[in-house]
């Protein structure tokens, strides 16, 4: 899942760094808030 979001990011170059990095925040955000789920 993260290599497959990873390789999405990579082709998609014409996504800023800002928007890189709140999509990164926000993966990161959900993945830590599902794994603190019951």
């Amino acid at each position: 899942m993260v290599s497959r979001v990873t390789d999405w990011l990579r082709q998609a170059g014409e996504i800023s760094d800002l928007q890189k990095l709140t999509i990164k925040m926000i993966f990161m955000r959900n993945f830590v808030m599902s794994s603190n789920g019951p």
